[in-house]
């Protein structure tokens, strides 16, 4: 593989698209495809390349990276044996297939499986940082899969769109990385929507106080700090779709009952979000009222102020 690799890309989202200009500003050479075509224009107007399909972008590239919804998407993107990645991918070229999707581990063992026939390396690589930590270059990033493509592409990617990066072990590892981290964030954002619905059904407690004074102890977290605001305001603007969450926390759960183990916590938020997928709520985000499963993870807390009865916004005066 040469000095100044040329890196396809599937997948210019609300993650996909800010990463892609991070390696653009770096000065790599980038291919990119994406479903909705103008998705990528403003990608196009920096330098990049317009490819046709995933079997395209990796006849053009040394370092194939998509990042796309679901587990069914990540499949077809890179399996597909028309049009997918790996059936543009040249025997024995030493390409590297990189899945930043959050997905099943499962699946990114078969990936690996596949590839490997062909001679093409594969790593899942999830994020975590949401919008945010794409925007700012700041994700972190668990990887599975081949050595020797980690080494590689830690070198060369991770840095540019990322700020913290690991190599979990074999193919799967990332991902059931990624789960934890999940299993984590459900916990902690059920913590704050309860704890918020309290502070708010006291009566007697200002609530940006509230996230200042529990900030800075045991409590306080990047979640808090990045979301409990955006909750006050009632702003569900999606940073990481509610979507993506429950999927996110749907894998965790079939992968728990694989093992024969059972997390009643991740359970009981996965049934809050259930919920929330079919409300329809109006926010400081959107002039019209929008269905749950497009706001972000963080309107979990409008569960929470149906059930109890309260509103824990904040109006500005």
């Amino acid at each position: 593989m040469s000095a100044q690799p040329r890196i396809g890309w599937v997948g210019t989202g609300l993650m996909g698209y800010p990463m892609c200009e991070h390696l653009l500003k770096a000065g790599f050479h980038l291919t990119v495809f994406n479903r909705t075509k103008s998705k990528t224009d403003g990608l196009i107007k920096l330098g990049a390349e317009w490819a046709d399909n995933p079997r395209s972008v990796a006849e053009k590239s040394d370092i194939i990276c998509t990042m796309v919804g679901f587990p069914q998407d990540v499949r077809d993107t890179i399996l597909n044996p028309e049009t997918g990645v790996l059936a543009g991918c040249q025997p024995n070229k030493k390409q590297i297939i990189c899945d930043f999707t959050t997905s099943t581990p499962s699946l990114a063992e078969e990936i690996e499986t596949q590839s490997l026939i062909k001679g093409v390396r594969s790593l899942d690589c999830p994020v975590s940082g949401g919008d945010i930590g794409a925007k700012q270059a700041k994700l972190t990033i668990m990887a599975g899969g081949d050595q020797s493509a980690y080494d590689e592409v830690s070198k060369l990617i991770f840095p540019v769109v990322g700020a913290v990066w690991n190599h979990m072990g074999n193919a799967g590892t990332g991902q059931h990385t990624k789960g934890v981290n999940q299993v984590m964030i459900a916990g902690t954002m059920i913590g704050i929507c309860e704890g918020l619905v309290y502070a708010a059904k006291t009566q007697k407690l200002d609530l940006n106080q509230v996230i200042a004074a529990v900030s800075g102890g045991s409590a306080g977290s990047a979640v808090l700090r990045t979301f409990g605001p955006r909750q006050l305001e009632h702003d569900f603007s999606a940073g990481f779709f509610v979507k993506h969450f429950y999927k996110d926390l749907g894998i965790v759960i079939e992968e728990s009952k694989r093992m024969g183990i059972q997390l009643a916590g991740l359970e009981l938020v996965h049934r809050l979000y259930t919920k929330l997928r079919a409300m329809k709520i109006t926010h400081k985000g959107s002039a019209e009222a929008q269905i749950g499963d497009e706001l972000g993870h963080h309107a979990l807390i409008a569960v929470l102020e149906e059930e109890a009865g309260v509103d824990v916004s904040v109006k500005k005066k």
